[in-house]
Parts: C-alpha cells; structure tokens; sequence
C-alpha cells in the first residue's frame, strides 16, 4: 500500500511542470547608484568607465546620490 501511494504521488507530481518553456529575455543592461556617505567637506569624484570611454565623470557632494544606467 505504501509502494503503490508512493508511486501515484511521484506519478501525479511529475506532470505538475510545464512543457513549454518560456523565452529568457537577456538584458546587458547595468544601473549604478551612487551616493556619497563620506562625511567630509570635499565631494567625491566618480568615474565609470566603459569600452575605453568614460561614461560617468561626476563630483558628487556629501549626501548627495546620482544615478547612471549603461548598456
């Protein structure tokens, strides 16, 4: 008895999944938050820099965040 509710759990979990499968969408997308917690009276300089190009340069006061998003 404990072999045969055994099996027919297995049997009835096992067509639980789907066969179709969804297509992943791929995003090389990157966002940076930047936020200056440095309590000092100079601002921070951040720079990203991306394919050999800078893409961010920016001085970024106390207290203060920016945002960039890149592909």
């Amino acid at each position: 008895m404990k072999l045969l509710s055994l099996f027919l759990s297995v049997f009835m979990l096992s067509g639980c999944g789907s066969s179709e499968s969804e297509p992943v969408e791929v995003s090389y997308k990157t966002e940076y938050i930047i936020f200056n917690a440095r309590n000092v009276s100079d601002p921070i300089q951040m720079e990203i820099i991306y394919n050999n190009s800078s893409d961010f340069n920016k001085n970024i006061r106390y207290a203060k965040e920016d945002s960039r998003s890149l592909l």
